[in-house]
Order: C-alpha cells, then sequence, then structure tokens
C-alpha cells in the first residue's frame, strides 16, 4: 500500500494547490477505512463539510455510471457532492 499511499499524498498536495489559488478552504486527509464510502460520509459529517469532491472514472461496461464508493457517497452524504470523472480513453 506504499505506492498508493505515496500516489494519493501527491494527489492531495495537488488539490492543496488548485484550492489555494481559487481562495477555497480544504481539508484534505488521508486515511484508510474498509469501506471507503463510509468513512468519505462520517467524515464530511464531522466536519460539517459543504461540499465533498471526488474523482472517479466512470465505471465501464455496466449499467452504473461509477462505482459503489461514489454511488454511496452520492446517496448518504450531508452536503453536495461534485464528482469530477476524467475523459474517457
Amino acid at each position: 500500500m506504499l505506492a498508493e499511499e505515496a500516489e494519493a499524498r501527491r494527489v492531495l498536495e495537488e488539490a492543496r494547490v488548485i484550492a489555494e489559488q481559487r481562495g477555497v478552504r480544504l481539508h484534505p486527509r488521508l486515511m484508510r477505512a474498509r469501506e471507503a464510502g463510509e468513512a468519505i460520509v462520517a467524515e464530511a459529517e464531522a466536519r460539517a463539510a459543504d461540499i465533498v469532491v471526488l474523482r472517479a472514472p466512470r465505471a465501464e461496461g455496466r449499467r452504473k455510471v461509477f462505482g459503489k464508493t461514489v454511488q454511496y457517497v452520492l446517496v448518504h452524504a450531508p452536503c453536495r457532492v461534485l464528482v469530477a470523472a476524467p475523459p474517457a480513453g
């Protein structure tokens, strides 16, 4: 999991820089959890978040647009959710 954590830290730093440039307050946090969706929703509730921003690829070959983590957050988040999907291909 070391490579995944290093990539997550890189992405969080990139997000911090973007948020700072736009004057947005960001609370990045790297967490380990069995169920990512539940952990994201719990964190949003604990911080009284205004919005949760997720980057998620579209689920390919399925009837659902996104995977289970994004689906869970979209249904259960106590705030708005923005999902940024990278271009296909």
